[in-house]
């Protein structure tokens, strides 16, 4: 990586600037590579995958088929991408019930200072399947990219979806942005064939807001399991 790009990658790092997803694998793989200049391997990835997402959730064999990227380069990637997802407050193994998964939720994100929306996919048996968290690093929103999450939610035959996000103020009631939110993911787990049984709100005292109490949006009823 030439050194008056490493500067501006650094310098935008610092100040909070946008980093553009070619920014990131660049600056990424260099670091990991030897330092260098990693600007036509992250052109070659953004070229076969539509985001930064996408590409931390590919497989071996799909990311190898990019020119340049070798078989240890794209377990780098896989291994940064299950890094993002690592959720130490949240080991929700099994979802019975959107009552159940408010019990759950509750506590999830404490001592978090920005808002994040987390995601559970499950199987027809409530088995989590795999988990996803979204962020803007910012305080009072959340940003959720639609080929990122729709990389998400088709990558894993899944059944059913949960989704929370936290409120860093002392109130759960839902805000018109949460609205819009949940009613894109409603529209998007429909299209896909993906049951959307819950968005909970969870505010910084650990109170719950469900939306499936609320009615409308779209939500699947799911029967409480033992």
């Amino acid at each position: 990586m030439k050194e008056n790009y490493r500067g501006e990658y650094i310098r935008k790092l610092s100040a909070g600037g946008a980093l553009y997803g070619r920014d990131v694998l660049s600056a990424m793989l260099s670091n990991a590579f030897g330092g260098k200049d990693m600007t036509a391997v992250a052109d070659g990835l953004l070229a076969r995958f539509p985001s930064v997402g996408a590409v931390l959730h590919a497989s071996v064999e799909e990311l190898t088929d990019v020119d340049g990227v070798s078989e240890r380069m794209a377990l780098y990637l896989i291994a940064v991408g299950r890094l993002e997802n690592y959720n130490p407050h949240s080991p929700i193994t099994e979802i019975k019930s959107a009552e159940h998964f408010r019990s759950c939720i509750s506590t999830a994100f404490e001592g978090c200072d920005n808002e994040y929306a987390q995601f559970y996919l499950v199987n027809a048996r409530g088995k989590v399947v795999a988990q996803k968290r979204f962020t803007s690093m910012r305080a009072e929103t959340v940003s959720m990219p639609t080929e990122d999450f729709l990389a998400f939610l088709t990558g894993h035959k899944a059944y059913g979806l949960y989704c929370a996000h936290n409120h860093v103020a002392d109130t759960c009631r839902p805000s018109r942005a949460d609205d819009v939110l949940t009613e894109k993911i409603a529209r998007l787990c429909e299209i896909n064939g993906v049951k959307f049984f819950e968005h909970a709100i969870v505010d910084c005292r650990g109170n719950v807001f469900g939306y499936s109490l609320s009615g409308g949006h779209g939500f699947s009823p799911r029967e409480e399991r033992e």
